[in-house]
């Protein structure tokens, strides 16, 4: 689903309580992701999910927002990676 007024692409998630949300990525990334990466959905929730034991295991206290915000960057890295290849 593309979200018009931000340019961004909205997956569906489950977040670390089993509910569901979802997690906005750039058209840009989001585009490059889904031509270069089997299941999108499953690369954003196994991210998320690390991201969530990787924060735990640290016992960093962090927002959804700032979990979201490093998934986002961790998908932007990623899609940068098939940019350069298409490039």
């Amino acid at each position: 689903m593309k979200h018009v007024m931000t340019q961004s692409t909205i997956f569906p998630i489950i977040d670390e309580y089993g509910e569901k949300s979802t997690i906005s990525i750039s058209r840009r990334s989001a585009d490059l992701l889904v031509k270069n990466i089997l299941d999108v959905h499953c690369w954003l929730q196994n991210t998320y999910l690390q991201v969530v034991k990787e924060s735990i295991n640290k016992k960093l206290k962090l927002s959804r927002r700032k979990i979201g915000d490093i998934v986002r960057i961790k998908a932007i890295i990623e899609a940068h990676k098939y940019e350069k290849i298409l490039f």
